[in-house]
């Protein structure tokens, strides 16, 4: 009688456990939040590097830019800007 009451309890325990679960979890729109400062700067990035893929004239700009920022930027950037297309 004591192991069925006991189980029934726990039962009880676990059923109300689920319930403030799953009433308190964050939801969706809570992961969905503004996009961080990182990633909005690596889209950027991305539309300004495709940007001067295709036009000379922005590939410039973008090299003077580059050429303008701190070392650590300009060793990062390297690369990607030897792909740019000259004028």
């Amino acid at each position: 009688m004591k192991i069925a009451i006991l189980v029934a309890l726990l039962g009880v325990i676990v059923l109300l456990a689920t319930i403030l679960y799953m009433l308190f979890q964050p939801g969706a729109a809570h992961r969905a939040g503004p996009p961080s400062l990182g990633r909005m700067q690596a889209a950027v990035g991305r539309a300004v590097l495709e940007a001067a893929q295709s036009n000379p004239a922005t590939a410039a700009m973008v090299r003077t830019a580059v050429q303008a920022s701190p070392e650590e930027d300009r060793s990062l950037a390297s690369e990607l800007i030897a792909t740019l297309p000259e004028r």
